[in-house]
């Protein structure tokens, strides 16, 4: 069964349900194969069986990221299966997840870890946690 969904040239996606709050939300990961063969995984999800052996079809998974503090729920499991791939994630990520095997912040003096990849900070935006509203700290990406 194929999980993993072509969009472009180099470019992948693929949803599970999700639930955030009670409400059926889904989720989507991003694959990317960058201009060096790696590959970079952006949002992980539950990884699977299917997921694992169509991502390494791919290449090499090298890099994990979450790109905000709210895309991080199978990070781990990610990891976990692909030890060797660095873990980058967002601004303030680690102190909200300590226990998360982070091996990476994202900062914006990091120019452009991943070839053929660009990203910007998106801040400003807040959302409504369990514990009142916090900052996105949102990384948008970008395949060159």
């Amino acid at each position: 069964m194929k999980v993993l969904r072509k969009i472009d040239r180099d470019i992948w996606v693929a949803q599970q349900p999700q639930q955030y709050f009670g409400l059926s939300v889904g989720t989507r990961m991003t694959v990317m194969r960058l201009t060096n063969a790696e590959i970079a995984v952006i949002s992980p999800i539950q990884p699977s069986d299917g997921i694992r052996q169509q991502l390494n079809e791919l290449g090499i998974v090298k890099h994990i990221i979450a790109p905000n503090l709210h895309h991080y729920l199978f990070a781990a499991e990610f990891k976990a299966f692909y030890p060797d791939a660095l873990l980058w994630a967002a601004p303030g990520l680690d102190a909200k997840q300590p226990e998360l095997p982070i091996d990476r912040v994202i900062e914006e003096t990091i120019l452009g870890p991943w070839p053929g990849l660009e990203w910007l900070p998106f801040s400003g935006f807040r959302t409504l946690s369990l514990g009142g509203f916090d900052s996105l700290n949102e990384c948008i990406f970008f395949h060159q």
